[in-house]
């Protein structure tokens, strides 16, 4: 996008203090993906304390407690306490696009999102997609009064998950791929602390020490991490829009190690766009060819059109388009 449309468009990641000094090295290691080292910004969320089940805090060493990252919801004081926020003032940025990086498909940078966002004059603005069914694990999109939020999927009771419309589809079936553009000056108001974002409870797997000093790496949820989810955010934005997205277009998480929201079923519904985008663009491609194009050439379908493109190209079992 900053190619086709020839401008600089700055990059802020963050990661989990665990995982930061990795994920520089990984983007150094490969030249920051022509994206240049001085566009892009990592920082660090914050973390908070787990607990045991019965609410003792737990300990990973004699002299440290187990930490754990608080949540997406982090980012928004990550972004303010980093310094990211004031250098976007300094840039001129109005609006930032937010995504989660387990979903290989999302477009970044949608200039048709962006620009209602804008138009509609949201302080934060969401994509939506049908549920594929009640239980999916997909915040759900509600209304409780005038203000428009998300319930996790963890907390939205399996009674009202299976509710119905006399039309028989169900009844909440906006779920959240969690992309989001929020207005920069809206993320600032959370700078005085005026307003917080709740926390909600996790339980999950955190190594700690006992009391004669043994280290324990549990097989199974022995703890209770608090995490905060930026959807939480939405309650109090003015004139927040919902914008509905085709799946296959923007959502192909990989979450597990096989099967569902999995690498292979990521990279499956990759190729599967792929030649969709190539079917739209008037070309012919073998069901069973794994086709990968590159996004540096062709952003859109249309470009398509002007690429010099062999029939033998197109039958080959492995197709990779590039400039």
């Amino acid at each position: 996008m900053s190619e086709k449309y020839e401008v600089t468009i700055p990059w802020y990641i963050m990661c989990s203090p665990l995982n930061l000094e990795a994920t520089h090295a990984h983007f150094e290691e490969n030249d920051y993906y022509r994206l240049g080292k001085e566009n892009i910004k990592f920082f660090a969320q914050g973390v908070m304390p787990a607990t045991d089940f019965n609410g003792n805090l737990l300990r990973t060493s004699e002299d440290s407690l187990a930490f754990s990252p608080n949540g997406h919801g982090g980012s928004l004081k990550a972004l303010i306490d980093s310094g990211s926020i004031a250098d976007m003032a300094d840039k001129g940025i109005e609006h930032i696009s937010y995504f989660q990086v387990d979903n290989p498909l999302v477009s970044a940078i949608n200039p048709l999102f962006i620009g209602l966002h804008d138009l509609h004059k949201s302080d934060m603005s969401s994509r939506s997609l049908t549920k594929t069914g009640p239980f999916e694990k997909l915040g759900n999109f509600v209304a409780i009064g005038e203000r428009v939020t998300i319930i996790e999927y963890s907390d939205l009771p399996e009674k009202k998950a299976l509710e119905k419309e006399t039309c028989g589809r169900i009844k909440y079936r906006a779920g959240s791929p969690a992309i989001h553009i929020l207005r920069r000056d809206f993320i600032e108001q959370f700078a005085s602390g005026k307003i917080n974002l709740p926390y909600h409870r996790a339980e999950k797997k955190v190594p700690f020490i006992t009391e004669n000093g043994d280290l324990v790496n549990p097989e199974k949820p022995n703890a209770i991490k608090f995490e905060t989810f930026v959807f939480d955010a939405l309650p109090f934005a003015k004139k927040p829009l919902i914008l509905e997205a085709e799946r296959l277009e923007e959502f192909s998480p990989v979450k597990n190690m096989t099967g569902t929201d999995s690498l292979e079923s990521s990279q499956a519904d990759q190729t599967r766009r792929a030649h969709k985008w190539l079917s739209q663009a008037g070309y012919k491609t073998k069901d069973s060819s794994i086709v990968e194009i590159c996004s540096f050439s062709y952003p859109s379908a249309r470009d398509l059109l002007e690429a010099d493109l062999s029939d033998h190209d197109l039958n080959a079992n492995k197709i990779y388009i590039n400039k």
